[in-house]
């Protein structure tokens, strides 16, 4: 009995690996070298996301409405997983130096996203000529970029006053293009 379920079970992986190797493999289009929060050299070629869009937010610990952008994503962040199997990069621009600092900013936040560090901004080079943050970018699911957003947009809370920590991330533009490629697929 316990020979025939293992049979089976190898039959089910073996025919599982031959799917998974069938499907077109689709690599990011740029390869540079980043650094993780372990401080390991990963390559951007191992970023994916089966097809479904991708969004890569730059950021800096000295960025205030970064620090709020990625706030706002956070509270969303669940939800657009399961409308749109949305994965969200985060890469910090900030000097090595300040590594220790944006762990820290990222741990007191617990913010859900992947980390990684673009010190020399090889990659912010790559994705636009304008380099500064907030800065973010929209693939879809082939890794076509079809949007980037410079800045940050807010919006008042209704009620409050005046005053910067009262407004909240404006993230209806990225809600349009998510909609947009989801209805596509």
């Amino acid at each position: 009995m316990i020979i025939k379920f293992t049979k089976l079970l190898l039959i089910v992986f073996l025919l599982f690996l031959s799917e998974v190797n069938s499907q077109e493999r689709i690599t990011f289009p740029h390869n540079v070298i980043l650094k993780d929060k372990n401080n390991i050299n990963i390559t951007s070629k191992i970023f994916f996301n089966f097809k479904n869009p991708l969004i890569i937010d730059y950021w800096a610990t000295y960025c205030k409405p970064c620090i709020q952008q990625l706030d706002g994503l956070k509270d969303i962040y669940k939800e657009w997983q399961q409308k749109y199997g949305v994965q969200i990069i985060v890469i910090s621009i900030d000097k090595k130096s300040d590594r220790k600092k944006a762990l820290k900013i990222i741990k007191k936040h617990n913010w859900p996203f992947q980390f990684y560090f673009d010190h020399k901004k090889e990659l912010l080079k790559q994705l636009s000529p304008i380099n500064f943050v907030p800065q973010s970018f929209i693939f879809d699911g082939k890794f076509n970029k079809v949007k980037s957003y410079k800045g940050a947009k807010f919006k008042m809370l209704p009620g409050q006053k005046l005053d910067v920590r009262n407004f909240k991330p404006d993230l209806s533009n990225y809600v349009k293009v998510l909609d947009s490629l989801t209805r596509v697929n």
